[in-house]
């Protein structure tokens, strides 16, 4: 029973290291530093969150010696872009009419 719960868990556990982790890591700072600036947009929390999930399962890849699977990549960029978005509209503070 317990071999079939791991791997029931198993996904999860994996995908929040992947997803959350660089996540935080990057997202965080990139937030501060576009903040500061004044230059938060949609897109560059999407081009950023693209380009991060382009080079985490890369750096994955090239630490674990492999030596194909890098497509994979691909797939990270996608994610990225969505965890960039996401990350970009829960971040607004929300618009509140004031009926002036």
């Amino acid at each position: 029973m317990l071999p079939l719960v791991w791997l029931a868990v198993l996904p999860l556990v994996v995908s929040v290291v992947l997803v959350l982790a660089p996540s935080i890591l990057l997202g965080l700072p990139l937030t501060f530093l576009l903040k500061n600036r004044q230059r938060e947009s949609a897109s560059a929390y999407i081009l950023v969150g693209a380009f991060g999930g382009f080079l985490v399962p890369i750096a994955i890849l090239l630490l674990a010696g492999a030596t194909e699977g890098y497509v994979t990549a691909l797939l990270g960029a996608v994610s990225g872009a969505v965890t960039g978005r996401t990350w970009w509209t829960s971040a607004r503070e929300p618009e509140v009419s004031h009926g002036d």
